[in-house]
């Protein structure tokens, strides 16, 4: 997959590749462009919550897999998307789009960091406090 930015320019060109990748499902996975906007607005929102520099900010990664978590247990097949957005020096960029089935990662999120980023934020976060004598 081409790398495409989260903007509404490329709606369509978001919702064929979510299409493609998916194919006939339609429950539990990401169809629509809303749907890959709020969870770039949501990642955005999780750098600005840790109090990253938008300069730091290029090259974090967030995935998310779609539908609800389900036990490993579950014996029916139910098939979710997996995407990989990447922060561009401005905007969120989508990279990966794969279909997936359900499990107990689903509908979950993570947030990866460089180690500059994770060197920036100890440094941000050792500001807030004094060491005791």
């Amino acid at each position: 997959m081409t790398k495409l930015k989260v903007c509404t320019e490329n709606k369509l060109a978001i919702e064929n590749a979510l299409r493609q990748e998916n194919g006939k499902a339609k429950a539990h996975t990401y169809n629509e462009f809303y749907q890959i906007k709020r969870l770039a607005e949501q990642a955005e929102a999780m750098l600005e919550e840790l109090g990253l520099p938008k300069t730091y900010r290029n090259r974090a990664i967030y995935e998310s897999k779609s539908g609800e978590s389900v036990p490993n247990s579950y014996k029916y097949s139910r098939r979710a998307t997996h995407v990989k957005l990447v922060r561009g020096s401005k905007d969120w960029f989508i990279t990966e789009i794969e279909l997936c089935f359900l499990n107990k990662d689903c509908g979950k999120q993570k947030l990866l960091l460089t180690r500059v980023q994770d060197q920036k934020l100890v440094e941000i976060f050792r500001r807030s406090y004094k060491i005791a004598a």
